[in-house]
C-alpha cells in the first residue's frame, strides 16, 4: 500500500486534471493527443519509457503552475505540499531570465524520489515596482487569504498525523481543488490595467484574483516534436471548430537530439477568458483575462554542473545568434558520450546476463563495452528558468518586464528560505545521490573512490 502522502497527491492531482478540463477549452483535447502520441511512441521503440513507468504512468503526470503575491502565502503553501510528500527542490530567480525575465522567484515544489507531480510555484516580488505601485500592490494583497480555515485545520492534522486518512483525505483533496480553481471574479479594475499598462501582466494575475489559480497543468509527453505536429493538426482538422488561437510559435528548451536533456517545453496558446471585477463601491466591471494555457513537456536527461555549465554557453549563444542547431552542436549528442565526459547522470544497472554480478571499479569500461553493465539516463526532474520565464511570456502577451524600483535587490534562495521556513534542495544532490547507490549496487568492494 502506498503511504496516504503518496495515496493523497495522486488522488488531488486526477482530481486537479478533471477541474482543468472542465475550466479550460481544449485541455481534455490535449490530454487525449498525448496519450495517443505517447502510446505510438512506446510501440515504436520502448526504450523511450522511463523504466517502470508505463503508457498510462507517464501520461497520468502532471507540473502545475502556480502564483503566490506575499511570504505567509508561500509559507503555508510549503506546508501544504508538505501533506503531498512535495518538497521545495532548486531556487529560479526568474526576475534574472534575460530578455524574458518575470518579477517572481520561484521553487517547485516535488517528491524527491520517484517524482510524479511536480508544482512550479512563483512569489511576486514587489519591491521590482516603484514606490507609489509597490503600496498599491501591497495594499491589494494584504488582506487576501487563500487557505481556508478547514484547509488549515486539515494541514495541521496531517503535520499531527503524518498524512490523511479516510474522511479527511478526502476533505482535504475537495478543500485543495477549490483552492486551485478558477473563480472568474477579480477586484481593483484600476490597479489591474495599471499593472497590464506597465507590462507586469503577472503581477496583475496575482494582486488582483482572490486565489493562485492553475496557470497550466502539463502533461508528459515522450516526443515534443511529434506531439506538437499532432495537436497542430488536430488544432486545424477535428478540434478546428472549438476556440483556440493555436500552438506557441516554438518549443522552449534544448533543440531535438538524439540524447534528450534537461527540459523541453511549448503550449497552445491561452485565451482571453472573462472575469467579472467587483469594485469596494459595490459596482461590476465586466473583462477579458489572459493566464490559462495547455502547457506540454519532454523530460531528458539530468544535466551535472559541468552539463549545466556547457547549456548555459549554449544557451546565451543560441540567444545571441538566433541558431540553436549551431550552439548546441557542441553538446555530445550520444547518451554513452555524456557519461564518459561526466556532463549527465546516469543509473547503472547490471544486464540480465549478468544478473546480480558484481564487478571491479576499474572494469566497468569493459562491461560497459560488454554490456554487462548498462546505463540508463536519470530524467530530469525539475525547471530551467529561461524556459518558464520563456512560456510565461508567450501566453501572458508580454516578453519581458523592466525594473521600476531603483532600489537594488539582489534575489538569493536563502531569501526565498526565509519565506518558506524550511530549506530548499538542491536538485544535483538527488542525482548525484541516485547515481552513485545505483553504481554501488554493482561494483564490489567497499572502495568507491573509482567513479565513472
Amino acid at each position: 500500500m502506498p503511504h496516504p502522502k503518496t495515496a493523497l497527491r495522486k488522488r488531488l492531482f486526477a482530481a486537479l486534471s478533471a477541474l482543468y478540463a472542465r475550466e479550460v477549452p481544449l485541455y481534455d483535447k490535449l490530454l487525449e493527443t498525448v496519450r495517443d502520441v505517447n502510446g505510438r511512441i512506446a510501440a515504436r521503440d520502448p526504450a523511450r519509457l522511463p523504466p517502470g513507468r508505463s503508457v498510462d504512468e507517464i501520461s497520468a503526470e502532471r507540473h502545475g503552475a502556480i502564483r503566490l503575491g506575499k511570504p505567509e502565502e508561500i509559507r503555508d503553501m510549503a506546508r501544504f505540499f508538505a501533506c503531498l510528500d512535495m518538497m521545495p527542490v532548486n531556487f529560479y530567480n526568474l526576475a534574472d531570465a534575460g530578455a524574458k525575465s518575470q518579477p517572481v522567484i520561484s521553487t517547485a515544489f516535488r517528491p524527491l524520489r520517484d517524482a510524479d507531480h511536480r508544482v512550479f510555484c512563483s512569489l511576486l516580488m514587489t519591491d521590482a515596482f516603484a514606490p507609489a505601485m509597490r503600496r498599491r500592490v501591497d495594499d491589494a494583497l494584504r488582506e487576501r487569504r487563500i487557505f481556508s480555515p478547514a484547509l488549515l485545520q486539515l494541514i495541521e492534522i496531517s503535520e499531527n498525523e503524518n498524512g490523511l486518512t479516510g474522511g479527511n483525505a478526502d476533505a482535504f483533496v475537495a478543500e485543495a481543488t477549490a483552492l486551485f480553481a478558477w473563480r472568474g471574479t477579480a477586484r481593483y479594475h484600476g490597479l489591474y490595467r495599471a499593472l497590464v499598462d506597465a507590462r507586469f501582466n503577472i503581477a496583475a494575475d496575482i494582486a488582483c484574483f482572490p486565489n493562485p489559480h492553475l496557470n497550466h497543468l502539463t502533461p508528459n509527453s515522450l516526443d515534443i516534436d511529434e506531439l506538437y505536429t499532432e495537436m497542430t493538426r488536430r488544432l486545424q482538422g477535428p478540434y478546428a471548430h472549438l476556440p483556440h488561437r493555436g500552438m506557441k510559435d516554438s518549443i522552449e528548451g534544448p533543440p531535438r537530439r538524439a540524447a534528450p536533456i534537461l527540459l523541453r517545453q511549448t503550449a497552445y496558446n491561452a485565451l482571453d477568458e472573462a472575469v467579472v471585477f467587483a469594485e469596494n463601491n459595490g459596482s461590476r466591471i465586466r473583462a477579458t483575462h489572459r493566464a490559462r494555457f495547455g502547457e506540454i513537456e519532454q523530460r531528458g536527461a539530468a544535466m551535472t554542473p559541468g552539463g549545466r555549465r556547457l547549456y548555459d554557453k549554449a544557451l546565451a549563444e543560441a540567444e545571441a545568434t538566433g541558431d540553436l542547431e549551431g550552439a548546441f552542436a557542441r553538446i555530445p549528442d550520444s547518451f554513452d558520450a555524456l557519461r564518459r565526459e561526466g556532463l549527465a547522470y546516469f543509473r547503472y544497472s547490471t544486464s540480465s546476463q549478468a544478473a546480480k554480478t558484481r564487478i571491479p571499479a576499474d572494469s566497468l569500461a569493459g562491461a560497459l563495452t560488454a554490456g554487462t553493465v548498462v546505463i540508463h539516463p536519470i530524467r530530469y526532474e525539475d525547471f530551467l528558468p529561461v524556459s518558464a520565464a520563456g512560456i510565461f511570456a508567450s501566453n501572458l502577451g508580454q516578453y519581458g518586464t523592466r525594473r521600476e524600483s531603483t532600489e537594488t535587490v539582489t534575489y538569493t534562495k536563502e531569501r526565498l528560505e526565509s519565506y518558506l521556513e524550511t530549506n530548499i534542495t538542491e536538485a544535483y544532490e538527488l542525482y548525484a545521490a541516485e547515481e552513485t547507490a545505483s553504481f554501488r549496487e554493482i561494483i564490489e568492494g567497499d572502495d568507491h573512490t573509482v567513479f565513472p
